[in-house]
């Protein structure tokens, strides 16, 4: 299925909430979103940091009866974080391939079957595809998705987009013809056909909608391409 996730960065609870409650203005479009995004940065995988939770002091994920919450890990220690995602209710989590060990992998893999949170799997443009590809190829009954970074500098918003992540799509999809394949970074009006095309089928979109004046009219915009 494609589908179009808006996607969240900001440093606190309050500014988080402050962005979902500007993705409510989508819920009343047929084409609405059924899941939204929050980007979690540690400030030492990343350079950036912005909300991350630690200990559930806010009672409950904005707007959590309207939207489905994916949690995208930017930072160092994954495993370290999967239990206070399941705690906000968070159901899907995107973990980045270079920042687990082996062993860390299957914990990580257990928990979230106890906590019923889906995993993709991240990989960057300069990461090693080959190995990638191994990695998911032995363990894909246990990745939900994967997820392709389009820019350089991930923890940013308003990056330019990487022609080198429409090569990535193309020999995901190519290698793996039945899994989602998402793409996160520089997706607009200009990138998202390229996508498509490439082999995407789920689209994060950041700062484009975050950023627009008209936020209902350039959501419909993107979704003329799925």
């Amino acid at each position: 299925m494609s589908q179009i996730i808006p996607s969240i960065l900001e440093k606190n609870f309050a500014n988080l909430e402050h962005v979902s409650n500007k993705f409510l203005q989508l819920i009343n479009k047929q084409d609405k979103p059924e899941r939204i995004e929050i980007d979690i940065c540690d400030g030492e995988y990343v350079r950036n940091k912005t909300w991350i939770p630690e200990i559930k002091t806010d009672p409950y994920l904005p707007n959590w009866d309207s939207f489905d919450y994916t949690a995208h890990l930017m930072v160092k220690n994954p495993l370290d974080k999967i239990d206070i995602l399941a705690a906000y209710g968070f159901d899907r989590v995107v973990i980045h391939f270079d920042t687990f060990s082996e062993e860390e992998w299957g914990v990580i893999v257990e928990k979230c079957k106890k906590l019923e949170i889906e995993i993709y799997l991240a990989i960057k443009v300069d990461n090693d595809l080959k190995n990638f590809v191994n990695f998911v190829k032995n363990n894909l009954q246990d990745i939900s998705g994967l997820r392709i970074m389009c820019i350089d500098k991930i923890g940013f918003q308003k990056q330019e987009f990487s022609d080198q992540s429409l090569k990535i799509m193309v020999e995901l999809r190519e290698a793996f013809p039945e899994i989602n394949i998402c793409v996160d970074g520089g997706i607009n009006l200009d990138t998202i056909e390229l996508c498509k095309n490439a082999g995407a089928n789920e689209f994060v979109v950041g700062s484009f909608l975050v950023n627009s004046p008209d936020i209902k009219e350039d959501f419909s915009a993107l979704g003329q391409f799925l």
